[in-house]
């Protein structure tokens, strides 16, 4: 298991009265009483439910977000907003000072503002942890909070069964039937009866959904009610005023002035683990106390060896804790009669080698002083060829064994083409091994990309959650041997390294005994074997060559836009009459919207305006203001985002970005990229033209970049096997070009360039499932028009429809999407489903998983040829980026003719297709030059 130290810190926040009224309810019936008539339900749930979380969601910071009172800004709005909520009720009002003191004994930071909902306090520190470039975790049972829900914010909550649920954007979709940022134009529609929020009078949520569905948002709805028909019309118009007083009212705070947010006081706080003894004593919430010592202590603790329980509400009624209690999983290896062993000479080394040797097979899990792979040492090696049974080799020096000696056996054997070898991530093994130029012989099964090629919309693969849900297994936590003081392992008790390490590679075996069998069962084998685990050196080795970029002109360009963001600024305060904080959206509003006196299409009834990117380009047609708002916005985030951040990311051992490259992460087959994400970089304009220019070959070197040409359009021919389509690849003719004459029915020299960009937008909308609206939206046209174009495509193209109905039968007959390589993914719980708007969506994911899921599988297959071809044919080349369709190479001048020639025959005919596949590729001294 990797050493647990975070790449970006991650900021907890707990909605603490959600759990409470939560529980309060649980309990309603059958409160938990102690001997002194006290009632303890809530605190008692509070207390599992923060452990529950901070054991699955380890934080760098914590805080609790508590309401100040009934009575807030949003009463001004709307006096009757939660007038219909009736006053907390007393034995949780008494529980309520105890809770506080628990809360600051635990060392967790209490936030509450007057005028302000938790939420709003919520929604300001995940505004403000986007930019910290902090990951925000949110608990809360509201639904309107999955407003908030974005690339760097989850929600959580809990089921009915205390599971918990993540909400990611895909999610919120899934449960929801609308995206995270339409949750308030479905909450101004369907109100929320639980806040009192009004609503559109005889709006439901079906009729709401529906109506998003097709215009996506409130200000749209308005803007095209002449295409609504019927009462739902009516209904519109006659409460447009509640519609927008609603969408204010739901709307979540992003930004309030009073709250300033300390990260080192709140990283700092601790726990008083004495004055918490105190409390639940007093309360004879014994079986709670001795949790929370055992979490605190850790397993060195003789508390640690009693079984740990998961909290699960039963029917059950046992005494005043245990009718929460199901006892599902353990966590010792002792309660599963596994048995780990310190390896304390050459000779039980050897003894364990030679095992390994005749079963050719063996498990491993590395133990290293930190995650950097380029620096960072091995100190410990545990070893599993069975289950429950493994071997720790400590690499330390706390042992009296030879450590070089003991190394050479060690990698002697792991070099060996006929030992298969298991791991959780092996990519990690690979690339600390390639440090310290071992080599990594037959890289046989990583469980990690089994449990994620089985089940590819998971999301979380780490070892802890996968043992739980597979194995019904609570694994021991980094933080269950180690505490804030305890920098790696090597501060920690050996006999406890061996218990976590050992177990990690007894786990680890046990997955692999686990999925085997299941990617049989799926038919995934020959992807997995052939595709996904050569794939995983491929990207190993571009991590750890990395890419080079020049800091230098990374500088000077933030120099130079850091210049043209004070003349811009400039230009806004001159056009504003005064200065103000260009950052903040409600101090724009007011110069906008209430000195200005702009007209804007998103003005509410009540006041509220937006002041997004969308509002920002409609007024910059004709407000100077406007216009210089989008540049000063664009040029902020390049700046922040690239040219201020990635000169820190360069490793000082070989001045080169080492991003990650991750194989387990989109649920269609694509690579991700993190620290940095390099698939982000603007790819079009001057801008990202000049960011791309840092990224540099090293001297003497170039960089080649090979794109696939329109490589989802042909194998949306290949698969359609659409005769107009086909034939068009074949000829290698323009097929936007191509679309454009036939949709316009005009000669091929009468298409404008305008033409040839709205049949594009078309090609690639079929795709994606686009609907006539989302078109219109996007070409600035009539619904009538971009329904007509839909028609035109349709019927010049007259196999593709047939095709997607096809694909969409299929997969509601088997419940999952498979690409040409073989690869699933389970759509069974959305594509029948009754909501109309989550089945749209799932249609969608199964037209889109099958050809981008395909054009995934494709470049993967020819990355695996091309990294082995630059194995063992070049001196210098090697694959440094992988960016969606596009692979760039360095490589020696010298080579690189050579390189180009090879990697376009391998991309262009790694897979058979009925169409030809066309690689566009280009060599230069940057990646600018390329494009």
């Amino acid at each position: 298991m990797l050493y647990n130290k975070k790449m970006k810190k991650t900021f907890l926040i707990i909605d603490a009265f959600g759990i409470l009224y939560r529980y309060h309810f649980i309990f309603l019936k059958r409160p938990l009483i102690n001997s002194k008539g006290q009632n303890v339900s809530s605190i008692n749930g509070f207390l599992r439910t923060y452990f529950s979380l901070i054991n699955t969601y380890p934080a760098d910071y914590t805080a609790i977000a508590l309401d100040s009172s009934r009575k807030t800004f949003r009463s001004e709005i709307y006096k009757a907003y939660k007038e219909n909520r009736e006053s907390m009720p007393d034995d949780l009002r008494s529980q309520i000072p105890i809770l506080y003191n628990l809360i600051d004994a635990l060392g967790i930071t209490r936030i509450v503002l007057d005028n302000y909902e938790a939420d709003d306090i919520v929604g300001c520190i995940a505004q403000n942890n986007k930019k910290e470039n902090i990951k925000t975790i949110i608990y809360s049972p509201d639904k309107d909070i999955l407003q908030l829900v974005d690339e760097n914010t989850k929600v959580i909550a809990s089921n009915k069964d205390n599971e918990l649920i993540e909400y990611d954007i895909n999610m919120v979709k899934e449960k929801r039937g609308v995206y995270p940022n339409q949750i308030i134009d479905l909450l101004s529609l369907m109100g929320d009866a639980s806040d009192n929020i009004p609503g559109v009078k005889g709006i439901g949520e079906k009729t709401a959904l529906k109506l998003l569905e097709e215009y996506d948002t409130l200000d749209n709805i308005y803007k095209n009610i002449d295409s609504i028909k019927g009462k739902i019309q009516e209904k519109l118009i006659a409460d447009k005023d509640n519609a927008y007083m609603s969408y204010e009212l739901a709307t979540i705070k992003r930004e309030i002035e009073e709250l300033n947010i300390d990260y080192k006081e709140i990283e700092k706080n601790k726990i008083n683990i004495d004055e918490v003894n105190k409390i639940l004593d007093n309360l004879e919430l014994k079986q709670i106390r001795d949790k929370i010592n055992s979490y605190i202590y850790g397993s060195s603790s003789k508390k640690k060896e009693e079984k740990v329980q998961i909290s699960k509400q039963t029917k059950q009624e046992t005494n005043v804790e245990d009718n929460t209690e199901k006892t599902i999983v353990v966590s010792n290896a002792k309660d599963n009669n596994a048995k780990y062993y310190l390896i304390e000479n050459e000779t039980e080394l050897q003894n364990l080698l030679n095992d390994i040797n005749a079963k050719k097979l063996v498990c491993i899990d590395f133990e290293t002083t930190g995650l950097d792979t380029l620096t960072d040492e091995i100190i410990g090696i545990s070893f599993a060829i069975k289950s429950k049974e493994a071997f720790y080799l400590d690499l330390s020096g706390r042992t009296n064994i030879d450590k070089e000696a003991c190394k050479k056996l060690v990698f002697d054997t792991l070099a060996k083409e006929d030992i298969k070898i298991i791991g959780h991530n092996l990519k990690y093994e690979y690339k600390m091994m390639r440090a310290i130029d071992k080599k990594m012989g037959n890289m046989y099964f990583d469980t990690m990309v089994a449990a994620y090629l089985i089940n590819p919309s998971r999301g979380r693969y780490n070892m802890d959650d996968l043992a739980l849900s597979y194995l019904s297994y609570n694994t021991i936590k980094y933080s269950d041997i180690t505490d804030n003081a305890k920098k790696t392992l090597l501060d920690v008790e050996l006999k406890d390294v061996v218990e976590y390490a050992c177990e990690d590679a007894d786990i680890t075996f046990r997955f692999y005994e686990y999925f085997a069998p299941l990617l049989n069962t799926y038919n995934l084998e020959d992807l997995f074997f052939n595709v996904e685990m050569p794939l995983i050196s491929v990207l190993a080795d571009m991590e750890f060559d990395g890419v080079y970029i020049s800091t230098e002109k990374m500088k000077s360009l933030s120099e130079e836009y850091a210049s043209l963001l004070e003349k811009t600024k400039a230009k806004i305060y001159e056009k504003a009459g005064e200065e103000f904080n260009l950052q903040s959206p409600k101090q724009l509003e007011y110069i906008l919207f209430e000195k200005l006196k702009i007209n804007s299409t998103k003005k509410t009834k009540t006041g509220a305006y937006s002041t997004d990117e969308e509002v920002l380009r409609e007024l910059a047609q004709r407000e100077k203001i406007a216009e210089y708002m989008l540049t000063y916005r664009k040029y902020s985030k390049l700046k922040n985002t690239y040219l201020d951040v990635f000169p820190t990311l360069v490793h000082k051992k070989t001045n080169r970005i080492h991003a990650s490259f991750n194989q387990t992460v989109t649920a269609t087959g694509r690579l991700s990229s993190s620290e940095p994400n390099l698939q982000n970089i603007p790819a079009r304009g001057d801008e990202g033209k000049d960011i791309r220019n840092t990224f540099i070959a090293e001297k003497g070197n170039v960089l080649i970049a090979a794109d696939y040409s329109q490589i989802e359009l042909r194998l949306l021919a290949h698969f359609s096997n659409d005769p107009v389509l086909v034939e068009a690849f074949k000829n290698n003719d323009d097929i936007h070009r191509k679309t454009a004459m036939k949709i316009y029915s005009v000669s091929k020299e009468h298409v404008t360039p305008s033409m040839r960009n709205t049949a594009k937008i078309i090609n690639f909308s079929i795709i994606y499932g686009k609907t006539a609206f989302g078109l219109s939206k996007e070409l600035n046209i009539s619904r009538k028009e971009a329904d007509d174009f839909i028609k035109g495509y349709f019927s010049t193209y007259s196999q593709v429809k047939p095709f997607c109905e096809k694909v969409i039968e299929d997969v509601k007959a088997k419940g999952y999407v498979r690409t040409m390589l073989g690869r699933i993914r389970d759509l069974s719980k959305t594509i029948n489903s009754s909501n109309a708007v989550v089945r749209n969506e799932a249609e969608r994911m199964a037209l889109n998983t099958l050809i981008q899921g395909s054009a995934a599988d494709m470049i993967k297959v020819a990355m695996i040829a091309i990294h082995k071809e630059f194995k063992n044919h070049f001196k210098t080349a090697k694959i440094v980026m992988q960016v969606h369709d596009e692979l760039v190479v360095e490589v020696s001048e010298k080579e690189s003719d050579k390189a180009m020639t090879i990697m376009k025959e391998i991309m262009e005919h790694s897979v058979k297709t009925n169409v030809p596949i066309t690689v566009d590729i280009h060599k230069g001294l940057s990646w600018g030059d390329i494009h």
